[in-house]
């Protein structure tokens, strides 16, 4: 035990080194742009602080997005700029805003609380695109303002203004307005829109034993017997299936495992009896045994990642299981027919995990699960272990 938590800690030591994704780029602070490695959380709602470092071997920096005028991150969709816009409220705030599309007219974005549009052409500030919905008496009103906004803003031509009443309030059908409308007017432009990135899918083998138990305790214990049992994982073997979400560098996913578990149990049956012929009157008695069992484990759960370099990553996980008992065996040296014999039930477990993976292809994972619990009687009582387990991702 001793051992795992020494490891548990090495891990948790090495997670503060971790670096997450540094791309090249540039931040404007107080009017000086900087050449950096800025740190790319494909940020699905408007940052508050940015991290980044000056160059490779330099500690990281952080600041609040309330510092910085601009940020670029080369060859992907993140620009941000710090600017006064004009609310729906008619105030006039700063807000760090995401770049859709920079031209005559230009698009951005913020998603602090919730989605909001800002727009700007040549001859105004940059405003709020108003758009509300609210219900009363159990009807759905929705404010479209936005739509009389860029018709009188952005004129052009008949079919400009029928894909301005035909849109609807989100990036897509935006941008493509304003894409619209600066090649309408034969202006240059730059779009920054994400591309809809797309979740992975991947599936790993995986096998592993315990060199490790969790046990010697006594289980359901009167005044005139009791239990002890030890417990060891033989071997695991099953399959691995995850999804990898598409957002913040694919650090998150959704996994579920087929595991078939064999476990051996050592223990003792103790108790007072005066029934045992060999031994009259009353005489403290202690019969050891021993039980095999397997278990068919179905864990659901997340994970997630930390990567150290593009090579390098280490991963937490979490998972509910359904555990059911295959097969089990119990055997003792004495007729067990007067014994209160332990007995294996289905349950619904846990296991938490921490690994390491290399190329995201071969890992290790060290895990406390729970599996079937044993039964004896009326009672029930839980049954642990630590598992070591190697996988192999075939993607």
């Amino acid at each position: 035990m001793r051992t795992i938590l020494l490891f548990l800690g090495l891990i948790s030591s090495v997670q503060l080194f971790a670096q997450a994704n540094l791309q090249k780029g540039y931040i404007i602070i107080n009017n000086q742009k900087t050449e950096c490695l800025i740190k790319n959380k494909n940020w699905l709602h408007t940052p508050t602080e940015i991290s980044y470092k000056l160059s490779a071997n330099s500690p990281i920096l952080t600041k609040k997005t309330s510092e910085i005028q601009e940020l670029e991150i080369y060859k992907t969709n993140e620009k941000y700029i710090l600017a006064e816009v004009e609310t729906l409220q008619q105030k006039t705030e700063k807000r760090f805003l995401k770049c859709l599309v920079i031209g005559n007219a230009s698009l951005y974005y913020e998603n602090s609380t919730k989605a909001k549009f800002f727009f700007k052409t040549n001859n105004s500030k940059i405003t709020e695109l108003i758009y509300n919905e609210s219900i009363k008496d159990d009807q759905v009103y929705v404010n479209n303002s936005y739509k009389q906004q860029l018709a009188v803003q952005l004129k052009c031509n008949p079919t400009l203004k029928t894909n301005i009443v035909k849109s609807t309030y989100n990036k897509k059908s935006l941008s493509n307005i304003f894409k619209k409308y600066n090649n309408c007017k034969g202006a240059e432009y730059t779009t920054y829109e994400q591309q809809s990135p797309k979740g992975k899918l991947s599936l790993s083998f995986l096998g592993g034993t315990s060199p490790f138990s969790i046990g010697n305790e006594s289980f359901f214990n009167t005044k005139d017997k009791g239990t002890s049992v030890d417990t060891r994982n033989i071997f695991t073997i099953g399959a691995d299936i995850e999804y990898r979400l598409p957002f913040n560098s694919y650090k998150w996913g959704i996994f579920s495992e087929v595991n078939f578990s064999f476990y051996k149990s050592t223990g003792k049956y103790f108790f007072t009896s005066d029934k045992v012929p060999s031994r009259p009157g009353i005489c403290n008695i202690e019969i050891p045994f021993t039980s095999k069992f397997t278990t068919l484990e179905i864990p659901v759960g997340i994970r997630y990642y930390s990567f150290i370099n593009p090579k390098n990553s280490l991963f937490y996980s979490a998972a509910l299981s359904y555990n059911m008992t295959v097969t089990t065996a119990f055997d003792t040296p004495v007729n067990d027919s007067y014994l209160d014999l332990l007995e294996m039930e289905n349950n619904l477990g846990f296991h938490l995990g921490v690994g390491y993976k290399y190329k995201s292809q071969f890992g290790i994972e060290i895990r406390y699960l729970s599996t079937s619990q044993f039964k004896r009687g009326d009672l029930s009582e839980g049954n642990k272990c630590i598992l070591i387990l190697l996988s192999y991702n075939l993607n």
